[in-house]
């Protein structure tokens, strides 16, 4: 038997959030800046506003966080779901921007394509449960 949706959803929210702060703390020690938008150059003073081109700033991440806990909330459901497709779609917007970035000498190709292609993987698990989570909610009101 499978877990409930939004039970899924905050296990989802909370393993997003942790691979997402080992992605940050390993793009700062390798200074793999973000290049979508504008060629970074320092990850370790940029991730706050812009991420690293292997993760996202950490307002999403906060968001995720409120997401998990809001889906083990009784009647929030709906309102955790929908957080968690918003940010899957932020998250696959920024997946597909440093995907197609050019490579620079901080950070090659394979580092942003492979990056990209995580990216929309995490972002499509977000908003298939965000989804989910949301037509469970609607069924309990």
């Amino acid at each position: 038997m499978s877990r409930p949706a939004p039970v899924a959803l905050a296990g989802l929210c909370a393993a997003v959030v942790v691979l997402e702060l080992l992605a940050t703390g390993l793009a700062v020690a390798l200074n793999l800046p973000a290049q979508f938008g504008a060629t970074g150059t320092d990850a370790a003073t940029e991730f706050a506003s812009r991420g690293t081109a292997i993760s996202p700033p950490p307002l999403p991440l906060a968001v995720l966080a409120a997401a998990a806990g809001l889906a083990l909330r009784r009647g929030a459901a709906t309102v955790a779901g929908s957080l968690a497709v918003g940010i899957g779609v932020l998250f696959a917007i920024g997946s597909l921007g440093e995907a197609t970035a050019p490579a620079t000498p901080d950070v090659g190709k394979a580092v942003l394509v492979g990056s990209g292609i995580a990216g929309v993987a995490i972002a499509l698990a977000l908003v298939t449960g965000g989804v989910r989570a949301i037509a469970k909610g609607r069924r309990a009101v």
